[in-house]
C-alpha cells in the first residue's frame, strides 16, 4: 500500500508499537486508511506518531458500538447481554 503512494516510509518503533498495539475494530480496511493518511500527511521519511489517527496512537478502541450499546469490559453472561440490548 505504501508503494501506491510512491512515498519511502520508514516506520519509527514507536509508530509501529501503537499500529500493532491497536485492536482495529475496523479490521483491515481501518488498517488500510490510518496508513494511507499517516503517509499523505508525514512530510519526513518516517512515519511519525502524530501522523496516526488518534485513537490508534493513543491505543483507545471505541468501548460502544455505533447505536449506544455499551459494550461490557471483561466478561459477561452472553444470553443476560443480549436480552438487555433487546429491550432497549
Amino acid at each position: 500500500m505504501l508503494k501506491k503512494r510512491q512515498k519511502n516510509c520508514g516506520h519509527l518503533r514507536e509508530a509501529l508499537d501503537c499500529l500493532e498495539a491497536y485492536r482495529w475494530p475496523g479490521n483491515v480496511r481501518e488498517l488500510e486508511n490510518a496508513l494511507e493518511r499517516a503517509v499523505a500527511l508525514e512530510t519526513t521519511d518516517k512515519i511519525q506518531i502524530e501522523r496516526l489517527p488518534k485513537a490508534v496512537a493513543l491505543n483507545q478502541a471505541p468501548t460502544t458500538a455505533s447505536d449506544g450499546i455499551v459494550i461490557p469490559e471483561g466478561s459477561c453472561d452472553l444470553e443476560e447481554f443480549l436480552a438487555q440490548v433487546e429491550c432497549t
